[in-house]
């Protein structure tokens, strides 16, 4: 796969993910400092990720079992809240030297983690997260186990009563896109 074909994937892929549905003429109700009116539902998480630019590939995908430990947020005059995020990370990396194969494995990275919700409008919530995982690779170039800690800052878009979409970057991937589903 040459230089230019990855770069139009990873650009499709990009433009899609930052494509959602709105209303037409719809007035945008901010909620950001009524704290009595969003969501605040315990929901299943799955995000993927890739990356193909450049001599690095990257690939993989996300599992988070997410529940509120403080529906009410810390901030009085907030329309904020407070989760706990437990899953793992699955992936593939390769980076290319010299036009072969140097360097690539495959990973899963258990972790756990916090996730601070500042919910905006009633469709829309943005969050800062923080995770502590141990990082486990195999493959003949893979490096030692370790922990592995991350952030990530994101936002939910509510696409129906039980989905929401959910969009992050962080250091365990560029851009990361999924579904939430509410338990």
């Amino acid at each position: 796969m040459t230089r230019s074909s990855r770069s139009l994937i990873v650009a499709a892929l990009c433009a899609t993910t930052f494509v959602a549905p709105q209303p037409a003429a719809a007035a945008v109700s901010w909620i950001i400092t009524d704290t009595n009116k969003a969501d605040r539902p315990t929901s299943v998480d799955f995000t993927g990720q890739a990356w193909f630019l450049g001599s690095v590939t990257f690939f993989g995908g996300a599992g988070w079992f997410c529940h509120p430990i403080r529906p009410e947020g810390f901030l009085p005059t907030v329309n904020d809240s407070f989760y706990i995020e437990g899953g793992a990370w699955i992936f593939y990396y390769q980076v290319q030297v010299a036009n072969h194969a140097d360097y690539s494995y495959v990973g899963i990275i258990p972790a756990g983690g916090v996730r601070w919700d500042f919910h905006l409008t009633r469709d829309w919530t943005v969050f800062a997260t923080a995770k502590l995982g141990f990082r486990v690779a195999t493959g003949a170039s893979a490096p030692s186990s370790r922990l592995d800690g991350g952030g990530s800052v994101g936002a939910y878009w509510k696409f129906s009563r039980s989905i929401f979409l959910r969009l992050e970057t962080g250091n365990q991937g560029l851009v990361q896109a999924g579904v939430a589903i509410v338990m």
